[in-house]
């Protein structure tokens, strides 16, 4: 693996009626060395590192950071959702190729403390012959439940498995404003056609969470049919509140004049 888990975590990869299961558990004392390319990667999830640069610039560094801080979380609630949403986007390069994810959602928030509405995230895999798409759900909880991973089957089970047609279309313009008019064709397009098959389409759950979560995902692996090809990553941080916290406080910090 590469980027932010290379350094951090363990995997490991099991086969569960046809679908992947992988399990990621912190290797002992290698989280410190992780830090600063989670920080980082967690700040360009709220605001795109080239335009926080040009606001240094321009207001001076106490403006900008006051600015980037307002973009940031305060309920415990919000950042444990955000903080499961953000390493599931930074898992898919890593543990999901060839997909990738076009945009980060959060840069588009209505509140800090809020949810988007849709996927909680579509990537997307294309060569010269096919086009797929990866749908995916994260739940991120101090202790993980059956019922909580129903709830991602569920989301994941709605619009006959395929994406929205909201949240298709909210990538597409996203894409057209940055400049991104081929990629964003393909969301466009695919917005509207009804003949998106299985074939098509991936499924991700993940989860962040203190837990072990290994059966949780097996249970719902092996009963979820074979239609969509089915993967499902776990995040095991056994600090999981102080751990997500401390990022949120070490980032707020940093922005402190």
């Amino acid at each position: 693996m590469s980027g932010i888990f290379n350094n951090w975590c363990k995997t490991q990869a099991h086969s569960v009626a046809g679908h992947r299961l992988q399990m990621l558990t912190e290797d002992a004392g290698k989280r410190a060395a992780a830090l600063p390319a989670l920080d980082l990667a967690v700040k360009a999830h709220y605001d795109e590192p080239t335009r926080l640069a040009q606001r240094i610039q321009q207001w001076g560094f106490a403006a900008a950071a006051r600015a980037f801080n307002q973009r940031l979380p305060l309920i415990n609630k919000a950042q444990s959702g955000h903080m499961g949403e953000i390493l599931l986007t930074e898992a898919v390069a890593d543990l999901v190729p060839p997909f990738v994810v076009p945009i980060k959602r959060l840069r588009w928030l209505d509140g800090r403390n809020m949810a988007l509405r849709g996927e909680d995230l579509i990537g997307v895999a294309q060569n010269s012959e096919s086009v797929r798409f990866l749908k995916a759900e994260s739940k991120s909880r101090i202790a993980l439940s059956a019922s909580v991973v129903g709830e991602a089957r569920t989301a994941l089970n709605h619009h006959d498995g395929r994406p929205s047609v909201h949240s298709m279309l909210f990538v597409a313009d996203r894409l057209y404003e940055l400049g991104q008019e081929a990629l964003a064709r393909i969301f466009d397009e695919y917005a509207h056609r009804r003949d998106l098959s299985g074939a098509q389409l991936v499924h991700l759950t993940f989860g962040l969470s203190a837990n072990d979560s290994a059966q949780l995902f097996t249970n719902d692996l092996q009963n979820c049919g074979n239609e969509i090809e089915q993967q499902a990553i776990g995040l095991v941080i056994h600090d999981h509140a102080d751990f997500i916290k401390s990022v949120y406080d070490r980032l707020s910090n940093a922005t402190q004049p």
